[in-house]
């Protein structure tokens, strides 16, 4: 007997692993939204110039022209992006229902197949509802079985070949209509499967083009946040951009607002070890031939077992990277002179460098 729901299965696959499906014939072709979205002009959020070491922020007609063209270019792309994403969401609710459709026909056809080779070995003559181009039904018919009841000898023998030869030929007859019902049912599987392939390739490829313009919106908007990033860098305007508030989350050491009394400090120079992403401070130095300090200097300990390995150190200034024996001849060794005897009648016998 054939699998009667081999043909669901088949199309519950497509559905899984062909996400759309649309039928061409079924709705007209959906295009992906035309146009595009203006993003703002970033120029108008740089620098003017320097003031005090930062960069000093534009006037603020120009901040408000930026912000105009902002709420513009993202109310432009969040339309595009939901246009886009109904289309999607259109295409695949009318595609599946279109790939129902196909798959009750194709079975309801099977379903008759079935019933009529049931009639075909129960040599029955009862006719099923005709259907537009349904597969034609059984006339097998079994033997009479009449032929089989007792009579005088001299017709017995004979109705007993009669009744043989009728079953050998209804036999013969089922035998070949379930060979054309198994070919039928062959061809209309085929067939359907390939009507739902023909659908589920037309309506991915439209939702491809439409994801892919969704993913163009997207990239334009990233695109456009990056610029705006690197427009507002160094000023106070880049205390509310996202883009840089990651970064610097990522980086402690350009968040202004890290808590750097949480870093440990040293005397001397620290050697790297520990984790290479966490920071060590080294604790402030006498500038050479100066009696003033240099400031803290903070790196991560990757950065200071990078020096050390390298024989390097950072200067007192804390900018300068210089070798580790002219960090030692800057800082000499002091040297006590060494005396024996009491009050100022002591004699020196030494040095005593530390």
């Amino acid at each position: 007997m054939m699998n009667t729901r081999l043909l669901s299965c088949i199309c519950f696959a497509l559905l899984v692993f062909g996400i759309g499906l649309q039928s061409a014939r079924s709705q007209s072709r959906t295009d992906p939204p035309q146009g595009g979205c203006t993003a703002p002009d970033p120029a108008l959020l740089r620098s003017t110039g320097p003031f005090t070491g930062r960069a000093q922020i534009p006037d603020g007609e120009k901040i408000s022209r930026y912000n105009a063209q902002a709420r513009a270019f993202n109310d432009c792309t969040r339309k595009l992006v939901d246009e886009s994403n109904a289309r999607i969401d259109r295409l695949r609710d009318a595609a599946n229902a279109d790939i129902s459709r196909m798959t009750a026909t194709a079975n309801g056809r099977i379903d008759r197949l079935q019933a009529q080779m049931r009639q075909a070995m129960n040599g029955t003559a009862t006719a099923l509802p005709r259907e537009a181009g349904a597969f034609a039904d059984p006339d097998c018919r079994k033997p009479d079985s009449s032929l089989l009841r007792p009579f005088p000898k001299n017709s017995a023998l004979a109705r007993g070949r009669r009744y043989e030869l009728e079953d050998v030929t209804f036999r013969s007859c089922v035998e070949e209509y379930f060979q054309q019902a198994a070919a039928e049912a062959e061809r209309i599987t085929a067939a359907a499967n390939a009507d739902i392939r023909r659908t589920a390739d037309d309506a991915n490829a439209r939702i491809a083009a439409l994801e892919s313009a969704v993913k163009g919106f997207i990239d334009n908007a990233q695109v456009a946040a990056a610029a705006r990033s690197r427009a507002v860098e160094g000023t106070p305007l880049a205390r509310n951009d996202p883009i840089i508030s990651v970064r610097n989350a990522a980086n402690p050491l350009e968040n202004e607002n890290a808590d750097r009394s949480l870093w440990p400090v040293m005397q001397g120079t620290p050697l790297g070890e520990g984790n290479r992403r966490e920071f060590t401070c080294r604790a402030p130095q006498q500038l050479p031939e100066s009696r003033i300090y240099g400031p803290k200097v903070c790196r991560r300990n990757g950065t200071w077992a990078a020096l050390r390995k390298l024989g390097k150190d950072i200067g007192p200034d804390g900018r300068t990277v210089i070798d580790l024996e002219a960090m030692r001849m800057m800082n000499p060794a002091a040297c006590n002179r060494n005396t024996t005897g009491t009050g100022q009648a002591g004699y020196v016998n030494g040095l005593n460098c530390q």
